[in-house]
């Protein structure tokens, strides 16, 4: 159900809708007269701007939103409302206007000055802009064409021209009195309307002269406006230049003029920024490009900006035009110059890279860094690289050699042979490093080094004596030569450093450091030789071959001594002695008839011993091998794996030999360690042994021989040493058991 409310109408409504256009036109300046003349007012020079003489127009903008603003003040007056006397205004309203408040007043009289002018812009509440509009102000100046006459008393009348400058449009008038003055006295002039020129007649009475002031005008040129040069040149430095625009003639007068740019060579920029590519910034044709003279200028700038781009350019050029000169002036010959941007730009820099060294007399080559600088390094660079002493002639070479920068390189060596008669040169002459010629680039400042020729100085020099060295552990340290050679004249102190490698510091050596009173080394006068001392650590514990590095460093305290090429040594420390071996006690044993008591078998017991290296785990396999004693008929046959826990040195391996009533002679069987199924060992010098058994019905003697050896003579008293050593030459080999 509706809801009826009061006053509702159901029938259609039309409603009227008025458009109002929007504040998009531009004010229109329907007039600028300027003002033809001034009125005395209250002592004052003055005239009112009515809507009459300046009047603009917008159809969407109210008068009081019209306003006026004073780019350019005048020179000679300015500008008052009426409600506010002397106060100096900027800004003011077309309703100012229309209601005569504005007024012009001048102040600073110059008494040669007819006109006066100020630029002003307009704008409505958009703001829509009207710019650089100027506002005359012109006036009529009236002077004597002398301002001193001598006449005679007797001459009866006095004839005095009167002339008018300025504005001449309007009709004037004005009134000539004579006043009675006395030989000091003095009268100002005034600005007196009058007609053109015409002649005062002034009738002098006896005793009575005139003394009427002046001032003089002199005959001003139109204003000649042009460049100071036809032709300007500029580096590429991303900097404004400041190129003079000159003005001749009337320079009483503010002027304005257009100064534009003109595209040739070099590439501008558009009128709303900086595009990739542009050369300079461009000056478009609009009022933004308008420079201005002040009053009593003869020379001011047209500024435009050189864009530093990273591009290699070679010399570009652009035009600059002056035009629309403003209100008045003319254009000479120069109004328009050719600016040139000096070319190549952005070229790659080459240097020498500068260092300070000596050449040592008979040096055979000399090798210098050229580098090579610059945003752009894309392109190829060519160039010689030359070498002459300092006393020669630049034809007078030594060496020349090219030089080639591929694209994007930077640094490049220069290796110069240097050849010359030793003897022959002074003891201050230098070697000459210069660069010449570039191709694709360009000499920087640093394309000269100068290195000084000197005798050579042979520095004392130390360095070990040999290139290795191998040391048991169980020697307990180990001496390395160290050598001195070329000037001994002094002492030498260096240091002899240690560095860990498979070997380890203060568990197998003693560490040497650096900054170690026990590290240093000290060569005394005229000494040649000396060694550095490294402490071994000796241990039980098998490692095999290890090593460690020896070096001598400089000591900071001796400057003169260089450490030669054999600076650095390794030494070995090997451990054979530490070697985990197995063997067996003894190479031989006997089964005596004796211990076959009651007719019965027994057992004999063969000791497996374990030298060196007891820490690990051991096995090893013992087995026997039947000799002239049967498996089974005098013994029993074993093999077995023994195991040795870490610790153990010791294992006994039980062999059952057996009574054989039959048996009539000694016979015997061998018990062998591996070969095989030795694990963690070595298997020693003792690897088999013999048992013997005795016979049981024999009465004989038992003669028990053991196994030949053959032996030097020399190790006769110590068979033991004998058997591990090779017969020395010049003695004689025998043989026991």
């Amino acid at each position: 159900m509706c809801k009826h409310f009061v006053n509702t109408y159901f029938s259609v409504q039309v409603f009227p809708i008025r458009i109002t256009q929007i504040d998009d036109e531009f004010p229109k300046l329907t007039k600028n007269e300027g003002i033809k003349e001034l009125l005395l007012h209250d002592d004052k020079r003055l005239n009112i701007i009515t809507k009459d003489t300046l009047h603009v127009e917008d159809l969407d903008t109210d008068d009081r939103n019209i306003i006026y603003a004073i780019t350019l003040q005048p020179r000679l007056g300015f500008l008052q409302l009426s409600s506010k006397q002397g106060e100096r205004i900027s800004h003011f309203n077309q309703m100012d206007i229309n209601e005569g408040s504005v007024q012009y007043v001048l102040k600073d009289d110059d008494f040669v000055s007819t006109k006066d002018q100020f630029i002003f812009s307009v704008e409505d509440t958009k703001p829509n802009k009207l710019f650089n509009n100027i506002f005359k102000i012109v006036w009529s100046r009236f002077s004597f064409n002398s301002s001193f006459y001598n006449v005679s008393e007797v001459d009866g009348f006095l004839e005095v021209p009167v002339l008018r400058t300025g504005n001449q449009e309007k009709d004037s008038v004005v009134s000539c009195k004579v006043l009675e003055l006395n030989p000091s006295a003095s009268r100002e002039s005034a600005l007196v309307p009058i007609a053109n020129e015409f002649l005062i007649f002034i009738l002098l009475f006896i005793n009575a002269f005139n003394y009427i002031h002046t001032t003089e005008c002199s005959y001003l040129t139109e204003p000649v406006l042009s460049f100071a040069e036809r032709i300007f040149r500029v580096n590429e430095t991303g900097e404004y230049f400041h190129f003079p625009v000159t003005r001749k003639g009337d320079l009483r007068h503010e002027l304005s003029v257009m100064c534009t740019t003109e595209n040739l060579t070099a590439q501008g920029s558009s009128a709303f920024g900086l595009e990739t590519g542009s050369d300079f910034k461009s000056r478009p044709s609009d009022y933004k490009s308008y420079i201005t003279f002040p009053a009593g200028a003869s020379e001011i700038p047209c500024s435009v900006k050189i864009i530093d781009d990273n591009l290699y350019e070679e010399e570009e050029n652009f035009q600059l035009i002056l035009s629309n000169a403003h209100p008045f002036g003319k254009l000479q010959n120069n109004s328009i110059a050719t600016v040139i941007i000096n070319g190549p730009n952005d070229v790659p820099r080459v240097s020498l890279k500068k260092e300070l060294r000596d050449i040592i007399r008979g040096q055979k080559n000399i090798t210098v860094t050229i580098l090579r600088e610059g945003v752009d390094v894309s392109k190829e660079c060519v160039l010689f690289c030359g070498a002459r002493l300092s006393t020669s002639s630049e034809e007078n070479l030594l060496s020349l050699q090219e030089i080639k920068f591929k694209p994007f390189e930077k640094v490049a060596d220069c290796q110069l042979p240097l050849k010359f008669n030793v003897d022959s040169v002074s003891e201050d002459e230098k070697i000459i490093i210069f660069l010449n010629n570039p191709v694709g680039c360009i000499l920087s400042e640093q394309n000269i080094l100068s290195f000084p020729l000197k005798k050579e100085k042979l520095k004392p020099l130390v360095e070990f004596s040999i290139d290795q060295l191998t040391v048991n552990e169980e020697s307990g340290s180990i001496q390395i030569p160290i050598k001195r050679m070329q000037d001994m004249s002094w002492n030498s102190t260096i240091y002899c450093v240690t560095h860990d490698g498979t070997a380890q510091s203060r568990k197998d050596f003693e560490e040497r450091y650096r900054n170690r009173k026990s590290s240093v080394i000290n060569f005394s006068f005229n000494q040649k030789e000396t060694v550095c001392t490294v402490t071994i650590y000796d241990d039980d514990v098998y490692e095999g071959k290890e090593s460690f590095t020896v070096e001598l460093v400089s000591h900071s305290s001796d400057t003169e001594t260089v450490i030669g090429s054999k600076k650095s040594l390794v030494i070995e420390i090997i451990d054979p002695e530490d070697a985990t071996v197995i063997q067996l006690e003894k190479s031989e044993f006997v089964v005596p008839q004796h211990i076959f008591s009651n007719n019965i078998s027994t057992s004999t017991t063969i000791p497996v011993l374990r030298y060196g290296d007891a820490s690990m785990m051991s096995k090893i396999r013992v087995s026997t091998i039947d000799g002239s004693a049967s498996s089974g008929l005098d013994y029993y046959a074993k093999s077995k794996l023994l195991t040795f826990s870490p610790g153990e040195r010791r294992k006994n391996l039980e062999i059952e030999i057996l009574y054989n009533k039959r048996r009539n002679w000694a016979v015997s069987f061998t018990v062998i360690l591996g070969p095989d199924e030795v694990i963690n060992a070595n298997i020693g010098n003792i690897s088999r042994a013999i048992v013997r058994i005795a016979s049981v019905q024999s009465t004989e003697s038992l003669i028990l021989p053991s196994v030949p050896l053959v032996i030097s003579l020399l190790h006769f008293d110590n068979v033991t040493k004998g058997m591990t050593e090779n017969p020395i030459s010049g003695y004689p080999l025998i043989c026991i058991t």
